[in-house]
């Protein structure tokens, strides 16, 4: 595994120094349209499900239920 920042993966894989990437929108869309037949996106399904959890005191969840 290499650390890249989003804006450099799609060069390091152009240029063959990385296998694969993931990040997030656009650079997955810029990297699909930049490379063309070359690369195929994979899906998340079955593989990884991204979430956000939200740590909150419960009095204040209990006078704002609407959240």
């Amino acid at each position: 595994l290499t650390n890249l920042r989003p804006q450099d993966m799609l060069p390091a894989l152009s240029a063959g120094d990385i296998d694969a990437y993931n990040t997030w929108e656009p650079h997955v869309s810029n990297g699909v349209k930049a490379m063309g037949a070359k690369v195929v996106e994979l899906d998340t399904k079955g593989i990884y499900a991204e979430t956000f959890n939200i740590v909150v005191m419960k009095s204040y969840l209990k006078d704002n239920p609407e959240l």
